[in-house]
């Protein structure tokens, strides 16, 4: 909405400044009015003489503060040497002085002609008549540029670090400066010594950290300095984490059949690959005499944390099925159901065997049987791969 007051001349108050200069007042018709939506004030040169911008000062009292455009800051704004019929002097009160207007404030304006030393026009544009109670010029007036901060060095918080892999791991941590530049630092002793590429423009951060060995430990710390002056800077504390071990995967080394069929380490040893062992199944029941027999011998330095028998096999006339495992420490056999099937599908059962073959002596003398029956004679059952995963 446009908020319009135009000064009417019979408002004219003839006051004398304290400016010097001849005693006759130029004679103007003038009209003023405000956009509000703008934040501008109008003058509009409507007849008589024509008025040198250097004789020119327009002062306004906005909603309480007076400002002032001095003859200087008329001819760089105006951009006009004299002011004559029809033209229009705008003023923007936000860019010259950062003061807004709305409908409700208070506008007033006084013309001074500073070479006759005499008012040309003063009265009211906007609004009920507020108190001036400050002062400012264009040129006095104009924002100051901010004082510069002194710079601070990044707070580094929240660090922590992923479950590591075998050889990777990723470390987080975050910032509260956007432009800080961060990097992390990681070695096999605290006192580090391998940096990470530089991570900068965000607050959180996700770093990986690869080419690591399995099983072992690692320390590390971030570091952060200011985006704007690198000699803020600031590190963590420094923390630690153990690489995942690697799982090893062993096939059998040699293998035994009591069943009259055919089983070989190479029928075993890669799972698809159409080769596979056949077992002649005993009838209506588990023997224990009658089975295909996998031996491991791993050679393993370190008890296991976990252990993995993973077992492909298939036979759609099996009415069941176990795997006897052998535990050295106990001197025992454990025996675990597998998956029956009534299909010629393809079945990979896996057993967790960790609760007892859980030492050394176990797992370098692990022997696992496999045993299944049918309710009739001469029917087979098939062995594709059998391997432990030991971890």
């Amino acid at each position: 909405m446009i908020a319009i007051s135009v000064v009417v001349f019979g408002l004219l108050v003839a006051i004398v400044f304290s400016y010097e200069g001849p005693a006759d007042r130029p004679q103007a018709d003038i009209d003023g009015w405000v956009d509000v939506g703008t934040e501008t004030v109008y003058f509009r040169h409507g007849g008589g003489e024509l008025i040198d911008v250097k004789d020119l000062t327009i002062m306004l009292n906005l909603n309480g503060t007076s400002v002032e455009l001095s003859p200087a800051d008329l001819a760089s704004s105006y951009g006009n040497p004299g002011w004559g019929l029809g033209d229009t002097i705008e003023i923007d009160t936000l860019d010259e002085w950062g003061i807004t207007i709305d409908e409700d404030d208070y506008v007033g304006a006084t013309i001074v002609h500073t070479g006759a030393g005499v008012v040309i026009q003063t009265g009211t544009l906007l609004g009920d008549e507020v108190v001036a109670t400050a002062t400012a010029t264009a040129t006095a007036t104009a924002t100051p540029p901010p004082t510069p901060s002194t710079p601070t060095a990044p707070e580094i918080t929240g660090v922590y670090n992923d479950a590591p892999g075998t050889t990777s791991v990723v470390v987080n941590y975050a910032v509260n400066q956007s432009d800080a530049g961060t990097r992390v630092a990681c070695g096999t002793d605290p006192s580090l010594g391998n940096w990470s590429l530089w991570d900068n423009g965000t607050l959180v951060h996700n770093v990986a950290i690869s080419g690591l060995t399995e099983s072992r430990t690692y320390y590390y710390g971030v570091y952060a300095y200011n985006g704007t002056d690198p000699s803020y800077y600031s590190n963590s504390s420094i923390y630690n984490f153990t690489t995942a071990e690697a799982t090893r995967i062993f096939t059998p080394t040699s293998v035994v059949d009591t069943s009259g069929g055919d089983a070989t380490v190479a029928q075993v040893n890669v799972g698809g690959d159409g080769t596979y062992t056949t077992y002649n199944m005993p009838k209506s029941g588990f023997d224990d005499l009658i089975y295909q027999q996998f031996n491991f011998t791993t050679g393993l330095a370190d008890a296991p944390a976990q252990v993995l028998l993973r077992i492909n096999h298939t036979g759609k006339e099996v009415k069941d099925v176990k795997i006897r495992v052998w535990e050295e420490d106990a001197s025992t056999w454990h025996d675990e159901a597998l998956t029956k099937t009534k299909t010629d599908t393809w079945l990979l059962d896996e057993v967790n065997v960790s609760t007892y073959i859980d030492s050394v002596n176990d797992i370098n003398n692990l022997v696992v049987r496999y045993e299944s029956y049918a309710n009739q004679d001469n029917k087979e059952a098939y062995i594709d791969y059998v391997v432990v995963d030991v971890s």
